[in-house]
């Protein structure tokens, strides 16, 4: 191939580069045109200064938040005047994909007030958005870098918070991410702390609202130290993790796992050290209709009067659900435990007496306990109790000494290891 066709080969794909650059731009530029004319009542923007060219752009936005948008998306905070704020927006072209950089301006203004406490850096490209246009996808960052607050004897330090979203550009379905490095809050002779706090997970849209499909939080190295309380606390690693359950078409459930993970706590009299700690429920076959309108009735704050159909629709087919652990081992003495539970139809058409009668007379659940042996030593302010309940054969010992029982919920009635309590 000679230099004139690698040439002329070269100035196509430049050209043709070019104006995917220049359509992807103006189809961005399309969407934030339509995005800012639809807007929610309470919520106004105003564009300011904006400059276009064909590969990119920027403008100011004057925000402003009235106290009804304020009420209903974050409840009554006490905030009864509207809130001004403004936000600087640079965003440029490249073939495919558009990147956005938005930054709080804060010498403008309620947050130049609000916010004079924090190092002005530390909002440096607070957003930063990737957009792929004709794949339907974007990438957006959030971060804080790490900041200082000292007043009235308290000192706080935050590290970098950096938050991350991959999705379609709707937002309808993706994957997040949050990480605070580190938090440190003392105040005289207390202290608490950790060296991160993470979370990560799916999220997808039922009905109109976007739920986490699965999420994992945690906390890691959480300390707490109260030398006025004489109390000190401290945990290696804090999870919890849920996911919805998808049986079928017609039907959704819940899952939720609560770890720790080597916890130490301690007064001026008694110290425990708790390991191996799981809590693990699942909830099953909820109704999904009714499920997605309880979830669009309870968005904004919504009151009682609001979500008491929609609760009435998924109690209609009842719940059922398994506690798949409950399991603890305090100072080497471990409780271990699981069981099922279930709440049949109700056909009600209130929350009040009707249902607590539905539910005191329907409610079935069965619950397996265990205890070791070496509870006598470690609680023996415990085990006298214990002694009582097997006296009573509520409860009974192996060889070992380990007890059990079962606790038993059925029409009404109580039975622990098959005698009646209640």
């Amino acid at each position: 191939m000679n230099n004139k066709a690698i040439l002329a080969l070269t100035v196509g794909a430049a050209a043709v580069l070019a104006g995917s650059a220049v359509v992807t731009n103006s189809m961005f530029k399309s969407e934030l045109d339509q995005q800012l004319t639809d807007l929610p009542a309470g919520f106004e923007v105003q564009v300011i200064d904006p400059v276009t060219s064909i590969l990119g752009g920027r403008q100011s936005y004057n925000i402003t938040m009235h106290p009804e948008f304020i009420e209903q998306h974050l409840g009554d905070v006490g905030l009864y005047e509207p809130i001004n704020f403004y936000i600087n927006h640079n965003y440029s072209s490249s073939p495919l994909t558009v990147k956005s950089e938005l930054v709080l301006d804060l010498t403008k203004g309620d947050f130049s007030k609000v916010l004079e406490e924090f190092p002005e850096q530390a909002f440096t490209h607070l957003l930063t958005l990737n957009t792929n246009v004709f794949l339907d996808s974007q990438d957006a960052q959030f971060v804080i870098e790490p900041l200082k607050l000292e007043k009235d004897g308290v000192t706080i330090n935050l590290g970098k918070t950096t938050s991350t979203i991959s999705s379609d550009i709707a937002f309808t379905e993706g994957k997040f991410s949050f990480n605070l490095d580190t938090m440190n809050f003392a105040k005289a002779q207390d202290n608490f702390a950790f060296t991160s706090i993470t979370s990560q997970g799916n999220f997808i849209t039922l009905g109109e609202t976007q739920v986490s499909e699965d999420m994992t939080f945690s906390i890691n190295g959480l300390t707490l130290n109260s030398e006025l309380e004489g109390v000190k606390a401290s945990i290696d690693t804090f999870t919890i993790a849920s996911s919805y359950l998808f049986p079928n078409k017609q039907h959704i459930g819940l899952n939720t796992k609560l770890t720790i993970n080597n916890a130490e706590i301690s007064n001026n009299e008694q110290a425990f050290h708790i390991t191996d700690t799981l809590f693990d429920l699942d909830i099953t076959d909820i109704n999904k209709a009714a499920y997605v309108d309880l979830l669009q009735a309870s968005q904004n704050f919504a009151v009682l009067s609001d979500i008491e159909q929609p609760i009435l629709g998924v109690l209609t087919e009842g719940i059922n659900g398994s506690v798949n652990a409950l399991n603890t081992t305090i100072n080497k003495v471990t409780l271990s435990s699981d069981g099922e539970f279930k709440l049949p139809g109700y056909n009600g058409n209130t929350l009040d007496h009707q249902l607590q009668q539905h539910v005191m007379t329907s409610f079935n659940s069965t619950l397996n306990l265990g205890l070791t042996a070496n509870y006598a030593t470690e609680f023996n302010h415990f085990a006298p109790f214990v002694e009582q309940m097997l006296q009573q054969g509520f409860i009974k010992a192996d060889d070992q000494g380990n007890v059990s029982t079962k606790i038993k919920v059925e029409s009404g009635q109580v039975l622990a290891n098959g005698q009646r309590i209640r």
